[in-house]
């Protein structure tokens, strides 16, 4: 008898597809995780930790989701990537280009052109603002990542070497041998991260404060890194910068004459001068942030967009979502 009430026991216990083993209200058949309540169709899906609560099969609210995409800003134009894989921009677009089909990644924005990585590696540019010939110039191959500065773009190769293209200054090769992980571009120099966290500049300026770091960023006159620690330092020229971003920071963005970053605690905070409200960072929680050269945008914990500073083109006018 007791044997017999065990094993009814034990079945009882055990998920079917006409039960609902969590009692979340939803059939197992009908549920991505019968074993968890939380986790249902179409429940409340925060963004950015990174567990598909709604069964849609992606991080984030459904809609336009933009959690889970790239962000990236230049000079007057924004872009994202959504949820889905599709590239919108806004602010300073022509009316002839647009992104192109297909899911992109390593998404890098300039002062007039747009770049990322197609699914095979292939470097895919389009011009946003005016027509810009350096459009025609971006190298052929296989790449793992590309950046853009106002003046220049740069990519990395499979294995970890950069190749450059448009204007870099002090006779600056536009090769350089890694291994790197990471590029930041600004005007018209680079700097490149290694796995060990050390950072390497050429062209507009070349010096660099002892890392490791383990992220950098950078604008037409000053470059930022972050430290494993989550403390950064800002430089320009040849010297560290005037104003310092202070405490400790999930990451980091880094505009002309300004900078913002994520604290721990996922709110924002700006520092710097920037004369058409790029410091008036929002209030709320966030789980992206990217710094264009006069504007920022985040996006929030309902995967939705907020931007603020310099709008003259839109660029601080993102879709809604």
């Amino acid at each position: 008898m007791k044997r017999l009430l065990l094993i009814l026991l034990v079945v009882g216990c055990t998920p079917s597809g006409a039960d609902d083993f969590d009692g979340d209200g939803f059939l197992d058949s009908e549920d991505c995780d019968p074993s968890d309540p939380s986790i249902y169709p179409e429940a409340p899906d925060p963004c950015g930790d990174g567990i598909d609560q709604s069964c849609d099969g992606r991080d984030g609210d459904g809609g336009a989701s933009f959690c889970e995409g790239d962000l990236a800003l230049g000079l007057g134009t924004s872009c994202a990537t959504t949820s889905d894989g599709d590239t919108i921009c806004w602010g300073a677009i022509g009316p002839q280009e647009r992104p192109p089909e297909g899911p992109g990644t390593s998404l890098s924005v300039g002062s007039s052109q747009v770049c990322d990585l197609g699914t095979d590696g292939a470097l895919r540019c389009w011009n946003v603002f005016g027509d810009d010939p350096s459009v025609a110039d971006v190298p052929s191959g296989t790449w793992s990542a590309v950046s853009l500065g106002r003046d220049v773009g740069c990519v990395l190769d499979e294995s970890g070497d950069a190749q450059c293209w448009g204007v870099l200054t002090g006779g600056a090769m536009a090769q350089r041998t890694g291994p790197f992980v990471s590029l930041a571009t600004r005007k018209n120099g680079v700097c490149a991260l290694d796995a060990a966290g050390e950072a390497t500049c050429w062209g507009a300026s070349t010096f660099t404060p002892d890392g490791p770091f383990q992220a950098l960023d950078a604008a037409r006159y000053q470059t930022c890194g972050l430290r494993p620690d989550g403390t950064a330092v800002c430089w320009t020229g040849d010297a560290p910068s005037a104003d310092q971003p202070d405490g400790s920071w999930l990451s980091i963005g880094v505009g002309d004459t300004f900078g913002c970053g994520l604290r721990p605690d996922h709110t924002l905070a700006c520092w710097g001068f920037q004369g058409d409200g790029g410091l008036n960072a929002p209030a709320g929680t966030f789980v992206r942030l990217a710094v264009g050269e006069q504007h920022a945008c985040a996006v929030r914990d309902d995967a939705r967009i907020v931007c603020w500073g310099n709008d003259l083109n839109g660029q601080s006018s993102p879709p809604s979502g």
